[in-house]
């Protein structure tokens, strides 16, 4: 009975350590793959050159009914929160 329970004991000690072991090895690979798409993408994304459309807004108050200060409120956070890389294309009023 001793012997039956130090060997479960074994057994689940060391499954746990291998659990762990693997676990560790698919984070640190993924975070070795972030690191390197991240590297690529972003040289491409600087090489590319980048054209932003920013609506009129005189566009959207004469035919949406459309705030000017709202439309410039939502260009200013969406340039803020995507740190300049995101850009308005449509701006549609809900009813």
């Amino acid at each position: 009975m001793e012997q039956s329970l130090s060997n479960a004991f074994l057994i689940l000690f060391v499954g746990m350590i291998t659990v762990f072991v693997v676990l560790l090895l698919v984070v640190l690979t993924g975070k070795m793959l972030i690191k390197l798409v991240d590297n690529i993408s972003y040289d491409k994304l600087e090489a590319s050159p980048t054209i932003k459309f920013v609506p009129k807004l005189s566009e959207y108050e004469d035919r949406e009914g459309i705030d000017r200060k709202k439309i410039a409120a939502i260009v200013a956070s969406i340039d803020v929160i995507t740190q300049g890389k995101g850009y308005i294309t449509k701006v549609e009023k809900l009813s």
